[in-house]
């Protein structure tokens, strides 16, 4: 936003207007001199501009006490219990989500409590060893409640802010989780079946040992990132370089593998005759962990899907790696129609599935988009761009102004 400049007394004017319920509590804000790339902060921090007294602000967000008594709860078990991983923060979750009302803002709590669980920003094990299959009941079971109240709160009316409807965050929600198939069990066998068939060491002081030992005590979806970043070692003929650079593209560095308590402070060495093997392990590790996997979510919802929507599915999987990014994006844009309007006949596993196919194309959209974002385009193909986008965000917010937009630009 530019300032405007007033000559009789050198000053810089911005004025900004808010009328009624549209105040904000306060403005954040930075300062820049864009011709010489200058930016002003408060020391270390945003400027900030407050417009409503603090006890405007603690009447306006006063909490439901009993919304109150669920935060005190996730605060005090993510801070001070001894013992904690993914699936004590699962079974809680569920719990939690089945004691409240389903609004938008009740809900948005466990959302951006699973969202820190998703980024990182909270243990995945704290002083406790878990199953594969035990974790994987814990998905399971807090899926298949976020799938049931999506199905009886859809067609639920915006919030009083009229961006978001309770399905859309629920969406978010089960989009920090893996699908939880029942093949738990399986992450602790097939790795062993694998050791045994190529002869790899059980023995300690090996990166195959130590990867699993974390597999047998407590798999989580670094795994993913594990096993994608030994595939390419292998298929690089052994070179640490790609080890390692897979690892950072999923956000793992020495000191998170070093910090597992089944720690791997080893790397691997290259051993002929395996890939193959792991590849079909990291499908196995990916239908366990994923959430956005559009090989796996698209395989796993076909059995809920139409007929027409199947093969849209498959044109999309088969193009993936097509050049022609926008001729892709309008075969998403058609399938998350299609997801938008597949319905579950009371079902909670086929709308699990199709909540879970629907963010997937929503993250694989944006993805899309992000390859072409900063590419000049000729105008009717700037103009295909913005269309898609906006069909897109329709069908993710499922907003009345939204629609009213999309329709309108369709016209």
């Amino acid at each position: 936003t530019k300032f405007l400049f007033k000559a009789e007394d050198e000053s810089n004017i911005l004025d900004l207007e808010f009328e009624g319920d549209s105040v904000p509590k306060a403005l954040n804000f930075v300062l820049t001199v864009l011709a010489k790339n200058q930016w002003y902060k408060d020391g270390n921090s945003d400027f900030s501009l407050r417009f409503k007294k603090i006890s405007q602000v603690a009447e306006e967000d006063q909490i439901d006490p009993a919304i109150q008594e669920i935060a005190d709860g996730i605060v005090d078990a993510e801070a001070n219990y001894n013992s904690w991983t993914l699936m004590h923060r699962y079974h809680r979750c569920r719990e939690y989500l089945c004691r409240m009302e389903p609004t938008s803002d009740n809900l948005a709590w466990l959302m951006v409590w699973l969202r820190y669980s998703a980024q990182r920003l909270l243990d995945w094990q704290r002083s406790y060893n878990t199953k594969p299959k035990d974790l994987t009941h814990a998905t399971q079971e807090l899926t298949k409640k976020i799938a049931e109240v999506s199905h009886s709160v859809r067609g639920a009316s915006h919030d009083a802010k009229g961006m978001l409807v309770p399905d859309y965050i629920l969406r978010q929600m089960i989009g920090t989780l893996g699908r939880g198939t029942g093949e738990g069990q399986k992450i602790r066998d097939q790795i062993l079946v694998i050791m045994h068939r190529h002869k790899l060491p059980e023995s300690s002081g090996n990166f195959y040992e130590q990867w699993h030992q974390k597999l047998h005590n407590n798999t989580t979806p670094d795994d993913i990132g594990i096993c994608e970043a030994l595939l390419g070692f292998l298929r690089d003929g052994g070179n640490m370089q790609t080890y390692w650079r897979i690892l950072g593209e999923h956000g793992i560095t020495r000191e998170r593998l070093a910090s597992f308590e089944r720690k791997i402070t080893l790397e691997p060495y290259f051993h002929g005759g395996i890939e193959h093997d792991f590849q079909d392990y990291l499908g196995l590790l990916k239908s366990v962990h994923a959430s956005t996997d559009l090989d796996t979510n698209a395989h796993g919802a076909k059995w809920a899907c139409s007929g027409h929507l199947q093969g849209k599915l498959d044109e999309i999987v088969h193009n993936k790696h097509h050049w022609d990014t926008l001729q892709q994006m309008e075969r998403v844009l058609s399938a998350l129609a299609m997801v938008f309007e597949q319905g579950d006949d009371g079902n909670v596993y086929k709308r699990k599935d199709l909540m879970f196919l629907h963010i997937t194309l929503e993250s694989y959209m944006r993805q899309q988009f992000e390859k072409i974002a900063h590419v000049h385009l000729e105008f009717r193909h700037e103009m295909k761009r913005f269309g898609i986008m906006l069909g897109a965000v329709y069908y993710c917010f499922d907003s009345k102004h939204w629609r009213a937009c999309y329709d309108d630009w369709n016209k």
